[in-house]
């Protein structure tokens, strides 16, 4: 199974920054950042093996353990979030920008407009309807001869307007402008466990503990994509080639291949052995360099004379087929232990 937690230092493309808000008592820059997460052990490679019906097929299942996540690491007040004081607050989640008009715990509330500035005589389209921009009043603006105040919203076919400044005058010469918002819905909720896209169970949003450092906004994988089925591809985990992407296609876990990975055998055993210093003298017989005779050791060895590579206190780097391990016990005197229980390696 995979499982990581993927950042900035891993993924270049993904966000360590700052948002700068003036909430209405101060204006400051709060540190943020973006994460990519495989979850719960979830993202697991299968073949044959695993299931029978996999055939020649291999496969990258995806068991809901893909999250993305927008993560507050300084302390935002949601209270202030919309207040008539605060400027507006705009994240960028999974590269899409958001005007967030209310935040809650586990909520928040985004304009989904095109802000336009406008007057008398403008035409503006919004998702293939034109509206055209009659007279501006002191307190109000005609929309397709609609009348809409000042800070209301109205519908008109079938698209939301609201109008949030005027800029009267009274001067033919200097004409009246107005700060409208329009779009199909100038603002929705979104809430943990919402579908990111209608109709599409495949990523939910993902939000948690706003209000809070840590607190974030996000997507999860919430289906189960495991198996091979020729008969509901919808359903598959994907095979070579494929692919896992996040909304917007802002990221993906790319299935590429398999890669060959070279093993080799050790074989442990126990057994007596005498051990020597390692630092013999040649003026001197080798014999008495010997400190123990027949002592119990634990030996590995490896097939190759350089199949264990060993780095000395002096930074020598030692290739070799075999170590052996002594076991010393503690020593007690008194009830008072003296010297610890280590261990000593040794090598040829």
């Amino acid at each position: 199974f995979i499982k990581a937690r993927l950042t900035d230092s891993k993924i270049p493309t993904l966000l360590d920054t700052e948002v700068s808000w003036d909430d209405g008592v101060d204006s400051k820059r709060y540190d943020v950042h973006e994460e990519i997460n495989i979850l719960n052990n979830g993202l697991v490679l299968k073949t044959t093996l695993d299931n029978d019906e996999l055939e020649d097929n291999v496969v990258l299942e995806n068991d809901r353990a893909l999250q993305y996540k927008f993560v507050f690491d300084d302390l935002l007040s949601r209270d202030l979030v919309g207040d008539s004081d605060a400027d507006a607050l705009f994240l960028t989640i999974l590269g899409k920008e958001y005007e967030v008009l209310d935040m809650g715990t586990n909520s928040i509330t985004v304009s989904f407009s095109d802000e336009k500035v406008v007057k008398t005589g403008d035409k503006v389209t919004s998702d293939g309807v034109t509206l055209t921009i009659g007279d501006i009043f002191t307190g109000s603006v005609e929309v397709n001869n609609v009348l809409i105040r000042e800070g209301a919203t109205r519908t008109v076919n079938g698209i939301e307007v609201y109008i949030d400044t005027i800029a009267y005058h009274s001067y033919s010469d200097l004409p009246s402008k107005a700060i409208i918002k329009i779009g199909k819905d100038i603002s929705q909720k979104i809430s943990d466990g919402d579908e990111y896209t209608e109709d599409d169970e495949t990523w939910i949003w993902d939000i948690a503990n706003l209000g809070t450092v840590g607190g974030y906004i996000g997507v999860k994988y919430d289906i189960k994509s495991v198996g091979f089925d020729e008969d509901e591809p919808e359903d598959n985990a994907v095979s070579i080639g494929g692919q896992y992407s996040l909304p917007e296609n802002y990221a993906a876990v790319i299935f590429e291949g398999l890669t060959d990975v070279n093993y080799e055998d050790f074989e442990l055993s126990f057994d007596d052995r005498d051990l020597y210093d390692g630092s013999p003298q040649a003026d001197r017989p080798f014999e008495e360099y010997k400190l123990y005779d027949d002592w119990d050791v634990a030996i590995l060895e490896g097939e190759n004379d350089d199949s264990i590579t060993l780095t000395l206190n002096d930074s020598t780097v030692v290739e070799t087929d075999s170590i052996y391990l002594r076991y010393v016990p503690e020593v007690v005197e008194d009830n008072i232990t003296t010297s610890d229980a280590y261990a000593e390696l040794y090598f040829k």
